[in-house]
């Protein structure tokens, strides 16, 4: 018995479909500036060119670590917070002055990106092993400017919590 071939003749679709998900938990943005903005440490614009060296006095690592502790957080107590989100989380991050969710004058829009990471530690120890679009927990820290204010990291993840900031206000 003979078995004949199936050829599908019918026309490619021609008809595009985009959807999107909404994330399982609500999502967060961990960023130490909007932390600081939040906590009100300092104020003013949140992309004042500044602002940044005012928190450390310096760019070196050092000056970042002091500045942290000054805060509470010290590299042990980032690296233990960190240790407790293990594994790899994507998300989305970058330098903070591409960060879609933030007006010129340092406001937060849309609503997922209401909510801030308020354990400084946990910002901490994310963001310093942050690579891109990757949270990765075996990194090495890396407490630089660059790392630590220079760039954000947004999760939808149930470990890493968040407070509700104001629409359009930290």
């Amino acid at each position: 018995m003979r078995v004949p071939v199936l050829h599908n003749m019918s026309a490619p679709p021609q008809t595009t479909v985009n959807y999107r998900t909404r994330p399982v938990y609500r999502s967060v943005l961990v960023s130490l500036r909007h932390w600081l903005y939040y906590r009100k440490q300092f104020g003013g614009p949140q992309k004042k060119t500044k602002r940044p060296i005012e928190f450390t006095r310096s760019s070196s690592e050092d000056a970042v670590l002091k500045g942290l502790e000054k805060l509470g957080t010290t590299s042990d107590s980032a690296n233990a917070a960190a240790g407790q989100v293990r594994g790899v989380l994507i998300g989305s991050g970058g330098r903070l002055g591409s960060y879609p969710g933030v007006e010129e004058n340092g406001n937060l829009l849309g609503e997922e990106r209401r909510f801030v990471c308020d354990d400084l530690d946990l910002v901490a120890g994310i963001l310093s092993r942050v690579v891109g679009n990757m949270y990765l927990s075996s990194r090495s820290p890396d407490y630089t400017l660059e790392a630590m204010l220079k760039s954000y990291f947004v999760v939808d993840d149930p470990r890493v919590t968040g407070v509700r900031v104001h629409a359009r206000g930290t």
